[in-house]
C-alpha cells in the first residue's frame, strides 16, 4: 500500500517519492495539474482524527496510546504526569491530527478519486491557506465534521 501515497490522484501518474513533497499540507496532485483547479467549486470537510506525538528533535510522529503509560517503571498514575514527562525528557509534543477531504463538484476535475481528494495534516491553517491559493478563492467553503463515522460516509 505504500505505492498508493505516491500516485497523483488527478491523473493517475506515478511521480514516485516526489509526491511526498507535492502533497505536503495540500492535495495529492502533481504541480502541473494544479492550474486546472483555479476557480473550481469545492467544499473542504475537516474531521479530528487522533492525537499524535511529534518528536521535536527528529521530526517524526508516532501514535498516542495511553497503554504506553503503564510500560514505565514505576508506571505513571495519571495522564498529566506522563505527558509532562514525555514533553520534558523525551522532547515530544502532543498534537492533533486531522483528516480532510476536498470535494470538487466540477466534472472535469473528478480525477481518479471521483472528486474526493483525501489527506491528513497536523497543521490546519497551512492547509486552508494552500487550498485557498490552489482554488484562487477568497472564501473557502469549510465544513467541520465532529463524528468520524459521518466523515467516513462522505467518502463513500
Amino acid at each position: 500500500m505504500a505505492g498508493i501515497e505516491k500516485v497523483c490522484e488527478f491523473s493517475g501518474e506515478y511521480p514516485s517519492y516526489l509526491m511526498y513533497g507535492y502533497k505536503n499540507n495540500q492535495l495529492q496532485i502533481m504541480p502541473k495539474y494544479r492550474k486546472e483547479f483555479r476557480g473550481a467549486t469545492a467544499t473542504l470537510y475537516i474531521c479530528f482524527d487522533k492525537l499524535v506525538w511529534l518528536n521535536k528533535r527528529y521530526g517524526w510522529k508516532s501514535d498516542y496510546d495511553e497503554a504506553y503509560m503503564q510500560a514505565y517503571e514505576p508506571p505513571f498514575t495519571n495522564r498529566k504526569e506522563w505527558i509532562q514527562y514525555e514533553t520534558s525528557v523525551n522532547k515530544k509534543k502532543l498534537i492533533k491530527q486531522f483528516d480532510y477531504c476536498l470535494i470538487v463538484e466540477d466534472k472535469h476535475l473528478q480525477g481518479e478519486v471521483e472528486g474526493k481528494y483525501l489527506n491528513y495534516t497536523t497543521h490546519l491553517p497551512t492547509v486552508k491557506r494552500k487550498l485557498k491559493r490552489l482554488l484562487r478563492c477568497k472564501e473557502l467553503n469549510i465544513v467541520y465534521v465532529k463524528d468520524k463515522e459521518v466523515f467516513d460516509r462522505l467518502l463513500e
